[in-house]
């Protein structure tokens, strides 16, 4: 039984701390589009998300070097 309280109060703890979090949270990204990027034309979506406790700006740096060989829109994107 205690367990159970100790763990409701953990959940109830995380549930403010998200809550607070999330006020002020924002989504960071950037949008790719083809070079002739042509606003009635269907492209592909191909998200990228940064790892290893990096962040978009990382993400970005690293990005500018490849090159696609196909038209694809791309979103650079950092977790919240």
């Amino acid at each position: 039984m205690e367990q159970d309280s100790i763990g409701k109060q953990v959940i109830e703890r995380n549930n403010a701390n998200k809550s607070i979090y999330q006020k002020n949270a924002s989504a960071k990204y950037e949008v790719i589009l083809p070079k002739n990027y042509n606003p009635e034309t269907t492209y592909p979506l191909l998200y990228f998300f940064h790892g290893n406790n990096s962040n978009l700006e990382y993400l970005q740096s690293k990005f500018q070097n490849i090159e696609l060989l196909e038209e694809v829109v791309i979103v650079l994107a950092q977790s919240c």
